[in-house]
């Protein structure tokens, strides 16, 4: 009987990452399954692609499944929320999926029917795939009733059972008017015990929904930060994780030129996992990974993006432009309306800098890093240097 020969582990990314490609997360797992099992409100921050999501989604919810016998989990997405009913329609289907999981039946439906008075709850199936499906029949002007009415439903829910509540790229409800007090009041009506989480990628916006001291949710829940690679214990475990990869191609990567690859990488751990799976591709020779074979791989990530990004600044105005590429080539910027970068964007005024820095944060088109400003992509920064 010939040995089954185990598959190769790869670098992921561009997905929602697995536990197994979660590095060194354990300590914010273990604090986010004890939080979560005791019921507590959390907020979760931290840059884009650091892993926020696949941590919930890949980890923290199949716990959770798994502990909890027909929990009902609702995950809704808020990104690029503009309206109030956007955030209602997003809420509304998380809400549909979640009980369609969990509660699938008839019986269900028909005690669906008394919470939503005038709405018809209906039982559908997919014809290609035959999954069973709960459709509140809502109409895309619906008002704020409609959630006052699914928080009902999410609360009679988790007193049968268990049920958890996330909520993604929180920080977009800023550009909704009335969001945050309206939300503040629908959250209001779920149990005490019932947990709930929120998570955000833009660290300023989070800061006003929940630092601000007027703000309606202000001081609500208990904040979790997502590292990056920055931290010297998680560039430890990562080191290992990407070690343990090369090695099925007789590359190894050291402490020293790790370094190199992170800075080049922002400390993103997507980006990282980007440049080692081109050098994993392309180099020929077993061996130790230099530091030429780390920028070689940083340049070919830009070049099979090249396109990509030349059609993203055309969505710009030439001022964002100017903007964007003067940030690239003397980043950080820490004193983004000092003479010194001023000098740079001669043809833009210190108040269209402004107002420029302002837009470009809230795109998450730029980072505030602890140096300055600096390009959120690291791959658009370096294109940006080079061809523009």
């Amino acid at each position: 009987m010939s040995k089954k020969i185990a598959p190769i582990k790869k670098f992921v990314y561009e997905v929602l990452v697995d536990s197994e490609n979660l590095c060194n997360l354990k300590s914010q797992i273990d604090w986010l399954e004890k939080e979560i099992s005791a019921g507590q409100r959390i907020v979760i921050y931290g840059r884009r692609n650091t892993g926020k999501t696949s941590l919930l989604r890949n980890v923290i919810i199949p716990s959770f499944r798994k502990n909890n016998k027909n929990a009902v989990i609702l995950f809704a997405d808020l990104m690029g929320v503009q309206e109030y009913k956007d955030i209602l329609q997003r809420i509304r289907i998380a809400f549909e999926e979640a009980v369609s999981q969990t509660y699938p039946t008839q019986t269900y439906v028909k005690s669906l029917a008394k919470t939503f008075g005038k709405l018809r709850p209906t039982l559908t199936a997919n014809p290609t795939t035959g999954e069973i499906r709960i459709s509140l029949g809502v109409s895309s002007d619906s008002n704020e009733v409609d959630l006052e009415v699914i928080m009902k439903e999410l609360s009679n829910l988790h007193n049968k059972g268990r049920c958890l509540f996330v909520l993604d790229e929180f920080q977009d409800i800023t550009e909704v008017k009335s969001s945050q007090a309206r939300l503040r009041n629908a959250l209001q009506q779920l149990p005490s015990d019932l947990p709930v989480v929120v998570l955000g990628s833009k660290k300023h916006l989070l800061s006003r929904i929940f630092a601000f001291p007027k703000a309606p949710l202000a001081s609500w829940g208990k904040d979790l930060e997502i590292p990056t690679l920055e931290d010297l214990e998680y560039q430890e475990t990562y080191l290992s994780y990407v070690n343990e990869r090369f090695s099925y191609r007789d590359l190894y990567l050291e402490k020293k030129d790790l370094s190199f690859l992170l800075n080049l990488a922002q400390n993103i751990p997507e980006c990282a996992n980007i440049i080692c799976d081109t050098i994993f591709r392309v180099r020929r020779e077993s061996g130790r990974i230099t530091e030429k074979d780390i920028r070689d791989a940083f340049v070919d990530s830009i070049e099979v993006r090249r396109g990509r990004f030349e059609e993203r600044l055309k969505l710009y105005r030439e001022t964002e432009r100017t903007l964007l590429v003067a940030i690239a080539k003397h980043e950080p910027v820490s004193m983004p309306k000092g003479k010194g970068f001023l000098s740079y964007v001669p043809s833009l005024s210190p108040s269209t800098v402004f107002n420029l820095i302002h837009q470009l944060d809230n795109e998450a088109e730029i980072y505030l890093t602890k140096q300055g400003y600096m390009i959120a992509d690291p791959f658009l920064a370096e294109y940006l240097r080079r061809y523009r």
